[in-house]
């Protein structure tokens, strides 16, 4: 049985932001597809990546957390039974940790996503020791995922 037999995608991308140069539909759908069978998923997934403002995504973390500060990522699942979620991701915050952490713009938001995807697989990141550890699979995912991209 192929991949494709055990894994189909669809991803879709929406900017609601200011966000013209961020978020390659195709390198997204690559890097998405690229860490789901990197971790055994299974199923017909269904991926949306919405690309929105601090001011939009600070309103979903007070409507959804109960956290009324900004944030540069959240994950909604669809549930039981349905493979998949929406990832809601800063774009302000996006360019303004790019430039702390030396990367481009679109560079951490390859990074939000694979968090977010980390997330609708079932990983948490509520501790110290859960962070490091969504952390590092991380850029494990991203290092190999670019790395078969240049070739």
């Amino acid at each position: 049985m192929t991949e494709d037999a055990v894994l189909t995608l669809e991803l879709a991308l929406i900017r609601e932001a200011d966000a013209a140069d961020l978020g390659d539909q195709a390198e997204l759908r690559s890097l998405v597809r690229s860490i789901l069978v990197s971790e055994g998923a299974t199923g017909d997934w269904e991926v949306a990546v919405a690309l929105v403002s601090d001011d939009e995504l600070r309103t979903l973390h007070q409507r959804f957390m109960g956290i009324d500060e900004p944030t540069d990522v959240m994950t909604f699942p669809y549930g039981e039974g349905m493979p998949g979620g929406d990832i809601a991701i800063s774009v302000d915050h996006a360019r303004a940790r790019a430039e702390e952490w030396e990367h481009t713009p679109a560079q951490e938001v390859e990074f939000l996503v694979a968090h977010g995807v980390l997330h609708l697989l079932g990983w948490q990141d509520t501790s110290p020791e859960q962070r490091t550890a969504m952390l590092r699979r991380q850029e494990e995912l991203l290092t190999r995922w670019r790395s078969e991209a240049s070739l």
